[in-house]
């Protein structure tokens, strides 16, 4: 016996076809509009909600694209069916949620009893809100790495005007490169808001009380910093504590450590 009975062939119709282009072109999320030499509508389908003109009326580029952007589209097909060069162009269009991004795909069709320009519709107004948003935060970047690349410039300049030896310098300017590290960890894991005194206070003082069992002690403000502010304020309170740790407090052994935090209105 044969497998005719396990198998079923399907057989397909102009309707068919149609039915299944829909369905591809919903998925796809691209509409097309199939036009004449005189760019009157013969064929459209799956076209974005307020681009429905463009299936009904004559030439309804304008109507739907406003004068300039609906005359350069015009004028782009026009071209296409002069030259039969495929051109591909973009159009923003305002709407209740913001302005919307098409591209449109032109192409001149003459085959298979057809002649006329085929444009396809596709909407990317989401691809190019993420580019947007991604050049936004590439641009906030390099200004945030100049400001920080400033301050390094600086600790190197500070450090080589006080250093005695190379030894000196390397240990100074290492340690001031560390603290800057520690604040930075810190802007870097708010997303870039800041961080809290009291969190800034305990990390720059992590390398040099690293006793868990007798806590710092730290009392009042828990000042939000900005990422400027904590760095520079990381800073400051890193030169205090390499001084207390070298000829003060700190380097006398004391077993308890308080900070005490408060608003100066001078």
């Amino acid at each position: 016996m044969g497998n005719a009975g396990n198998s079923a062939s399907i057989k397909t119709d102009a309707n068919t076809s149609k039915v299944l282009m829909e369905l591809v072109l919903k998925k796809s999320g691209a509409g097309y509009v199939y036009q004449s030499d005189d760019l009157d509508t013969v064929l459209s389908g799956n076209l974005p909600e307020g681009l429905q003109l463009l299936a009904t009326e004559h030439q309804g580029e304008e109507s739907v694209f406003g004068a300039e952007d609906g005359t350069r589209l015009v004028a782009l097909k026009r071209s296409v069916t002069c030259t039969n060069t495929p051109v591909s162009t973009e159009i923003d269009v305002a709407a209740a949620t913001g302005v919307l991004t098409y591209r449109i795909d032109i192409e001149r069709i003459d085959a298979a009893g057809m002649t006329g320009t085929l444009s396809v519709i596709t909407d990317i107004s989401e691809t190019r809100h993420r580019e947007r948003i991604l050049k936004t935060l590439l641009r906030e970047l390099s200004h945030r790495s100049k400001n920080l690349l400033a301050i390094i410039q600086g600790i190197a300049t500070q450090t080589a005007r006080q250093a005695l030896s190379l030894d000196y310098f390397l240990t100074k300017f290492r340690g001031r490169i560390q603290s800057l590290a520690y604040s930075q960890d810190l802007v870097t894991d708010s997303s870039w808001r800041g961080a809290y005194l009291f969190a800034l206070t305990e990390r720059q003082f992590s390398a040099y009380w690293p006793d868990s069992e007798t806590p710092i002690s730290i009392n009042g403000i828990n000042a939000h910093l900005s990422p400027n502010a904590t760095l520079h304020i990381g800073l400051a309170l890193h030169e205090l504590i390499v001084n207390s740790a070298s000829y003060g407090a700190i380097s006398a052994g004391i077993n308890s450590l308080t900070i005490d935090c408060f608003r100066d209105d001078l």
